[in-house]
């Protein structure tokens, strides 16, 4: 099941940002979430009680843009992420956003053929994007048609 997230899930959140994403974002980033971003939305993926995904989406108008989704690594290749990407670009349609933007890792080859299976578009590369690896990032755009 998909819920909105609340500040009682960060510990699992965080240890989930720890695991897949490297710990990019820390605690503060996530309260900064909850408590004073008002275009975040954070949601959580709950199979049987345990929090296996989370991710976060920030609704800018008629922008989307998601900030951060991720899926427990033994979860992984299973279809959650791909049920939570779904449950998003839907919530973003029916907030009247008319396109979705998104940063990944250019080595991150799983997520970025799940951008691609979904629509979304090769919009431009973002050199040395990531502060931890000197990494690019490859944005990406999907338009929505409603």
């Amino acid at each position: 099941m998909i819920e909105k997230a609340t500040l009682d899930d960060l510990l699992d959140i965080q240890y989930i940002e720890d695991e897949v994403l490297k710990g990019r974002w820390k605690e503060k980033d996530f309260r900064y979430e909850f408590i004073e971003n008002p275009v975040a939305n954070m949601y959580i993926y709950r199979l049987n009680g345990e929090i296996i995904g989370y991710a976060d989406l920030w609704i800018l108008f008629e922008r989307a843009e998601l900030v951060n989704i991720a899926i427990k690594k033994a979860y992984q290749g299973n279809g959650y992420g791909d049920e939570l990407l779904s449950f998003i670009e839907r919530k973003a349609i029916k907030a009247g956003c008319e396109f979705m933007m998104l940063e990944v890792r250019d080595s991150n080859e799983a997520a970025i053929s799940l951008y691609t299976k979904h629509g979304f578009k090769f919009l431009r590369r973002r050199e040395k994007y990531y502060e931890d690896t000197g990494e690019d990032a490859i944005e990406m755009m999907k338009i929505f048609e409603v």
